[in-house]
């Protein structure tokens, strides 16, 4: 499962940014989607500067089962 496909099923609204193929934005988890963080498709990592939050899959869902 990748972070991109995690993001959808959280319904965080995932899409590109337009940037490059790899470059994406999402409603932020973190923040009840009070602001968008970055995804890299390339990398399968986050960011989110609001939150000072970033990772991969693994501390993202970490993140969501407490």
């Amino acid at each position: 499962i990748t972070l991109k496909l995690i993001l959808k099923l959280l319904k965080t609204n995932p899409k590109p940014t337009g940037d490059n193929k790899y470059l994406w934005q999402a409603n932020c988890p973190y923040s009840g989607g009070n602001h968008f963080m970055m995804i890299s498709t390339e990398t399968n990592t986050f960011g989110c500067g609001w939150c000072k939050k970033k990772g991969d899959q693994k501390a993202l869902k970490d993140y969501l089962q407490k």
